[in-house]
């Protein structure tokens, strides 16, 4: 699908600057809260009726918010948050206070809630200012972004093509400068599928260390789980790996644990095709390309396959996936989907034994650097259910239940994940994640830097001018 580019003046180029040159730009007084605000609401304005990334803004509540951090930078001698009046959006699946919160869902149309989800607490108590929320299919159960409330997300980079799912709008929007940096969810590939769809950054972390506390379901409460979501995380998307880092050092509270090995002397496995869901082959060039580039006397790069069964990986995902989400769905439904304590117990324990197999891959390689999904974006399918999608990879029929194995293999096994661009094939952005061990986040940032200095990072997309 074509249609008209929008027109620019360039005067809002500022808004595509990664959020860590944001960020001490504000520190340092060379641009107002207000001003920052005022550019990216401005990029909305001309933008989002293209995309429909961004579903909701409060500018009077954000331009207060923004007022505020302007006047503390100039009065304040006391050391600033790490993100003091920066704009922040977040993926409608959280909770912000104040702020309509839909998760895209028909139930929640006009839910306002009155407490901040854990993760937005975290932003603005380091001083983000939040001003937007982001498009997301209903209670973030597809890897397209559509729903009945908001309507579809589009891609970037060809308006007839998903933006991913299900935090399409934020990926978008990061994508395209309507904000400086937003945070989104992933259960199954929800943060890096959309990422590398728009060829942007995004970190799903080791489950546990990010609080999920107001993540929305459909329950009477409405507020979210009182324990966490199996395999859920809350995570960051950014224009930048720095980027990532500073979002997760607010989001964890602290930096990520970091393993214990030399930086300088890196191990890591390549894997780019499985028989269970083949890769589209320009695709896995561009990733295996992208790895030699950064191999040096101290970075080995090998190729290697994987230490699982992928086809009981997927299997077990699923079942898994149901079991997690269960709880949100109403009760007839989720009864009959959810199984019983002891199923869980057992499906639990086979996946500690695949988390056991990982370890022990973990001790031979430092990282592995795999697809996130077997081809690039995909054309709108938006009344298709997922069991329903059909990709076209390699010219053979891959389900789209099936092209998820990649992005579930970090999910499965609570492992961090972070997704970084490779480049374009046929126009569109591809990108690969780099998984690691159980908490070892730090790495995984640190390598997506380093594959970003050599060149693999984030181009403005067609629409983003």
């Amino acid at each position: 699908m074509k249609a008209p580019l929008p027109s620019s003046d360039g005067t809002d180029d500022i808004c595509l600057q990664p959020a860590t040159v944001l960020a001490r730009l504000l520190r340092d007084g060379q641009v107002s809260s207000r001003e920052l605000l005022a550019a990216y609401i401005g990029r909305i304005e001309r933008l989002n009726p293209i995309l429909n990334a961004v579903v909701t803004v409060d500018p009077d509540a954000a331009y207060i918010a923004a007022n505020k951090a302007d006047n503390i930078r100039a009065l304040s001698s006391e050391p600033l948050g790490a993100l003091h009046g920066l704009p922040v959006s977040v993926k409608d699946s959280l909770a912000v206070a104040g702020l309509r919160s839909t998760s895209g869902a028909i139930e929640l149309t006009d839910y306002v809630p009155a407490c901040d989800a854990s993760a937005v607490a975290a932003l603005r108590n380091a001083g983000a200012v939040i001003f937007a929320k982001t498009n997301a299919p209903a209670w973030a159960a597809d890897i397209q972004t559509h729903n009945r409330i908001f309507g579809t997300t589009s891609n970037p980079w060809d308006l007839g093509r998903t933006a991913g799912g299900s935090s399409g709008g934020s990926a978008v929007a990061v994508s395209v400068g309507m904000s400086a940096l937003d945070i989104g969810t992933d259960l199954g590939g929800s943060i890096r599928i959309p990422s590398m769809f728009c060829g942007v950054f995004g970190h799903k972390p080791t489950f546990g260390i990010v609080p999920q506390g107001g993540y929305l379901d459909c329950r009477e409460r409405r507020s979210g789980y009182a324990v966490d979501v199996d395999m859920n995380v809350v995570g960051p998307i950014a224009r930048s790996a720095d980027d990532l880092l500073l979002a997760m050092k607010v989001l964890a509270g602290a930096t990520p644990p970091s393993p214990a090995i030399p930086l300088e002397r890196l191990r890591i496995g390549v894997c780019v095709q499985d028989a269970y869901c083949p890769v589209d082959c320009a695709f896995a060039e561009s990733i295996v390309a992208a790895a030699q580039s950064v191999a040096s006397d101290r970075i080995s790069i090998k190729l290697c396959s994987l230490p699982v069964s992928t086809d009981s990986v997927a299997t077990l995902c699923g079942s898994l996936t149901l079991s997690a989400v269960s709880a949100s769905l109403p009760d007839n439904v989720g009864r009959r989907v959810g199984g019983s304590h002891r199923e869980w117990l057992l499906m639990h324990d086979d996946r500690s034994r695949l988390r056991s197999i990982w370890a022990d891959w973990f001790t031979t390689f430092d990282a592995l650097v795999c697809p996130i999904m077997p081809c690039a974006a995909f054309p709108h399918s938006a009344g298709s259910s997922l069991g329903d999608l059909t990709l076209i990879v390699n010219n053979r029929e891959i389900s789209g239940a099936r092209a998820l194995i990649w992005s579930q293999l970090a999910s499965l096994a609570y492992l961090p994940a972070v997704a970084f661009p490779v480049g374009l094939v046929d126009g569109l952005p591809v990108g690969a994640q780099v998984v690691c061990r159980h908490r070892g986040d730090f790495i995984c940032l640190w390598i997506a830097r380093m594959f970003e200095r050599a060149g693999f990072g984030w181009m403005a997309p067609p629409f983003s001018y």
